[in-house]
């Protein structure tokens, strides 16, 4: 993947139209104007999607609309050149059934397209067909609502200003040095992808890692299928976040756990392994451009966002 082709949406201003689409789950009326309140903080212009209040009509009850509605949302806002951003309400499930829905060769205005979670599986097609950056950060109709000043902080740093994210880290292998296209997010979309025409290619990229909910033999399941698929032969380097276990709950051992299969599925490579990187499903995480150019040195990971 080439830096040059990567394409940065432009700064978001005020008075910046947003659309705010539910690609995936169903959000409460209540979460959804908390939400709304924030983005109207920023300053931003905000309209809804005309399917992002939940669907009595939907079959299923863990979907927001169903597939054609959702996706008729995704689209419009997508082929929009009005819209200067688009925001998701919430992960869940249900963005993998659209993918093939989304009209993927027309021409689109570059725009910040920012979700989180089930979001993977939109960012990492998007990166595949458009070669554009989005945000891994807020759903304005999160569970993770009570603080989240540095998700939105960093959210602020790079949509508003482009500015370099810069992270003291702590490293396996920390003296090799390293860098490469940020790709990744939650693994079980990640895995999900795999087989189909959505995932990129990850030669020379910075895998960044996460995911919440899983019994921890699943974890190793699915890290074992990136390794035989090759992917850990392909990146540069391996971010992972904070891992909550089956019971959502933060554990250090379960933590130190996949640390240590990741380290045992690279050990033919060499490669910096960051660990416990404030990213995942947990309040208050910081938001990453997927898509960006990483470099990492010596405990110091920089995101660049330009």
């Amino acid at each position: 993947m080439g830096l040059s082709h990567l394409i940065v949406p432009p700064l978001l201003k005020e008075n910046a139209k947003v659309y705010v689409v539910a690609p995936a789950g169903p959000s409460s009326f209540e979460a959804l104007q908390k939400g709304m309140i924030r983005l109207k903080e920023f300053g931003f212009q905000v309209h809804l999607g005309e399917f992002v209040h939940p669907d009595s009509l939907c079959d299923e009850s863990y979907l927001a609309a169903s597939d054609e509605k959702r996706a008729k949302d995704l689209q419009e806002a997508l082929a929009d050149d009005s819209v200067d951003a688009i925001f998701i309400t919430r992960g869940g499930y249900g963005t993998t059934r659209i993918l093939h829905q989304i009209r993927w060769d027309n021409h689109w205005k570059p725009k910040w397209v920012i979700g989180f979670s089930d979001f993977t599986a939109f960012s990492l097609a998007l990166l595949k067909y458009k070669n554009w950056c989005s945000i891994s950060g807020p759903v304005i109709a999160s569970t993770y609502t009570n603080d989240e000043t540095e998700t939105w902080k960093t959210f602020n740093e790079i949509c508003q200003y482009h500015n370099l994210l810069t992270f003291q880290v702590q490293a396996i292998n920390e003296q090799i040095e390293a860098n490469g296209i940020l790709i990744g997010g939650c693994l079980s979309l990640i895995c999900t992808l795999i087989g189909t025409p959505f995932l990129p290619d990850f030669t020379n990229a910075f895998l960044i890692l996460e995911d919440v909910g899983e019994p921890l033999y699943k974890i190793d399941r699915m890290l074992t299928q990136l390794y035989h698929c090759k992917i850990f032969d392909q990146i540069n380097g391996l971010i992972l976040g904070r891992w909550y276990n089956h019971e959502n709950q933060f554990s250090k051992e379960y933590n130190d756990s996949i640390v240590k299969r990741c380290q045992q599925l690279t050990l033919h490579r060499k490669i910096p392994i960051i660990y416990d990187f404030p990213y995942g499903h947990f309040s208050n995480r910081v938001s990453i451009p997927i898509g960006s150019f990483v470099e990492y040195r010596k405990g110091v990971l920089k995101l660049y966002v330009q």
